[in-house]
């Protein structure tokens, strides 16, 4: 399996970097260049489902495998969403 690590140093307070990156008013912001009306939704606990999701309701179902707030917030893909259905299990996930 390849790890991606992206990492970009920004000038200003961890906990605005984080309110920016994950608050439901402005992920789309930042979203809107690779998916135009995506969403996030998500319980924010570790090991339950979160759901990145285009303007169709279509997209990636997934896990926080772990979580330090401000400053570490880990996703673990672990499928996708087609029509409105999960799928965690096909050859193409």
């Amino acid at each position: 399996m390849e790890n991606l690590v992206y990492e970009v140093e920004i000038d200003a307070p961890r906990e605005k970097v984080w309110d920016i990156l994950w608050n439901s008013e402005t992920y789309n912001a930042w979203t809107k260049f690779f998916a135009p009306d995506s969403s996030m939704r998500t319980d924010w606990q570790v090991g339950g489902k979160t759901y990145f999701l285009d303007g169709e309701g279509n997209g990636m179902v997934s896990t926080i495998e772990q979580m330090q707030k401000p400053e570490i917030l880990i996703f673990k893909h672990l499928g996708m969403i087609k029509e409105g259905k999960e799928d965690l299990e096909s050859e193409e996930v």
